[in-house]
């Protein structure tokens, strides 16, 4: 408890984070023990995504599948293995525990197993290059609450700090990561991200995605002059909601929607993120909502676009919600 008042003495100014352009290795090591849900991910992909002008890859991964004690070793050494590759090409990788179901019915039942699997993957990448980070839990739900996610990172981010004190960790609250649970999240030290996802509006970016409704949906357009309004005022309120850094874990909108109501949406929400300081890291790679042709072996031109359209920084400072100009 001690280590949570530091909390109340860290100045109230936006603290820069250590993602800038981030891509969700989706639908790749967060799949159960025999599904396939899209390609398989390689050393040849990341290359691209390096050449693309990414600096981060998010790496969702289901540690919790075939628990009996401690983490299956043949997903460990996956993800290992693809940890590696991408230190080794200069790209950051934030490694979350992803689709652990179980804790998100029953916390109460399933905590001691959150616990053990970062006690082991804590010990496991002990002495890591610091651009490896350590994203505690993929998007509380049901029974787990914000209040409950927080009393598990409060639990569980001493053990890690023993190991790794000065790692970058990325916390996320209720609700699939609503923006509303940014300021819940505790911050115990300047290494804590906190982090939301966004896919509003819903009915938009899921459209004509089977397993999103029950039965068929309509396709959806998005555009800027109708649309943008509303996404820039969600952002707003995100980045007026806590103090430490923040990270947009996931965006996107579904393959099958129209390519142009896709890139505008993305377009406007990657600029406003940066706009507001926020490192961003869009869903996904190349499976449900991807931004990568796996067939093709080659970015979808329009989408990479909207995540890269936009000219270098100027540097002309620019007074924003999270940011403060010299004056």
């Amino acid at each position: 408890m001690i280590l949570w008042i530091a909390l109340l003495v860290l100045p109230s100014i936006a603290v820069a984070g250590p993602v800038g352009r981030c891509v969700n290795l989706s639908n790749f090591l967060e799949v159960p023990r025999g599904e396939v849900w899209g390609p398989e991910i390689t050393t040849d992909h990341l290359d691209a995504i390096v050449a693309a002008g990414f600096d981060t890859v998010r790496l969702p991964v289901r540690f919790s599948d075939g628990w009996n004690g401690a983490i299956d070793p043949a997903r460990l050494d996956r993800a290992d293995r693809m940890v590696q590759a991408a230190l080794r090409r200069g790209l950051q990788v934030i490694v979350v525990l992803h689709h652990f179901e179980e804790i998100m019915q029953d916390p109460a039942e399933h905590a001691a197993t959150f616990r053990a699997i970062w006690a082991e993957l804590s010990d496991h990448w002990r002495g890591a290059p610091d651009g490896l980070m350590f994203e505690l839990l993929n998007e509380p739900n049901g029974a787990l609450t914000t209040a409950g996610a927080v009393a598990l990172f409060e639990d569980v981010v001493p053990t890690i700090r023993a190991g790794h004190p000065d790692r970058w960790l990325v916390l996320e609250g209720g609700d699939w990561a609503a923006s509303t649970g940014l300021g819940h999240l505790p911050r115990t030290d300047a290494r804590i991200v906190h982090s939301f996802h966004y896919y509003t509006p819903y009915e938009m970016t899921h459209q004509l995605a089977p397993w999103a409704w029950q039965g068929p949906r309509p396709a959806r357009a998005w555009q800027l002059e109708t649309g943008g309004a509303a996404v820039t005022r969600d952002l707003e309120d995100a980045a007026r909601a806590t103090d430490a850094p923040i990270l947009l874990g996931e965006f996107g909108v579904y393959r099958e929607a129209e390519l142009a109501t896709r890139a505008a949406w993305t377009r406007h929400v990657r600029r406003e993120a940066e706009r507001l300081d926020m490192g961003w890291c869009v869903w996904g790679f190349a499976a449900d909502f991807r931004i990568f042709d796996a067939a093709r072996d080659r970015f979808l031109p329009e989408l990479l676009s909207a995540l890269f359209d936009d000219a270098p920084a100027s540097p002309t400072c620019e007074r924003t919600i999270r940011r403060e100009c010299p004056d």
